[in-house]
């Protein structure tokens, strides 16, 4: 799920210092954002075990093996949901 970043808009205040025009982050759109970034932690963790298990093997590591492991680990069952 992709969404566009949002800036957080805001006027300089008389003390220099940023003052917010619109309200924070709703709860959702706050659990929405520690999802993501669990995922994105959770598949650059997996890229590096990748990438230990191809240096171990002594195999060489593509751009495309990364794009492909930065989609994460994948179950079987899942792989077959997607056809894959």
């Amino acid at each position: 799920m992709r969404r566009r970043a949002r800036c957080r808009q805001g006027s300089i205040g008389p003390d220099g210092s940023l003052e917010a025009t619109e309200p924070d982050l709703t709860a959702e759109e706050a659990r929405d954002l520690a999802t993501d970034l669990y995922r994105a932690q959770d598949a650059l963790a997996f890229v590096g075990e990748c990438c230990d298990i191809a240096d171990r093997e002594q195999r060489p590591i593509t751009t495309a093996d990364v794009r492909e492991w930065l989609k994460g680990a994948r179950c079987g069952r899942q792989l077959a949901a997607a056809g894959g």
